[in-house]
């Protein structure tokens, strides 16, 4: 399958259907995610993050997934998501996310995936 679309089912099946049973499937066990104050190893942090995503917020969908350069190598991604705050249903939040995913194999094996957040009222 296309890096392209892959990233798509995956974000489609944690964000719309809530399901991480597959996240084997699409990412090694030596899957990286660096952030600004720790690196994370594993599906452990990939579970957490999107039952973080789902416990705080509702009606959460993926509007925007925009591909910026896409190599053998790598792909420089954006995405958007946006979500109700719980338990306030009135307060909307969009989040963009800008990633660098490196690529290894059919599942993705990153050396290093840069997650940059920005929220908006």
């Amino acid at each position: 399958m296309e890096n392209k679309k892959k990233i798509g089912l995956i974000l489609n099946e944690l964000i719309s259907n809530q399901n991480t049973l597959d996240i084997p499937k699409f990412f090694s066990n030596d899957y990286v995610v660096h952030t600004s104050k720790k690196d994370y190893l594993g599906h452990k942090i990939i579970i957490k993050w999107n039952k973080d995503l789902h416990n705080f917020f509702s009606d959460l969908k993926v509007i925007i997934i925009q591909f910026l350069v896409q190599t053998d190598e790598f792909i420089v991604w954006k995405r958007t998501l946006r979500g109700k705050i719980k338990p306030s249903k009135n307060k909307n939040l969009k989040i963009d996310q800008s990633l660098i995913l490196h690529l290894n194999t059919s599942v993705f094996r990153p050396n290093h995936q840069r997650i940059c957040n920005k929220s908006y009222p």
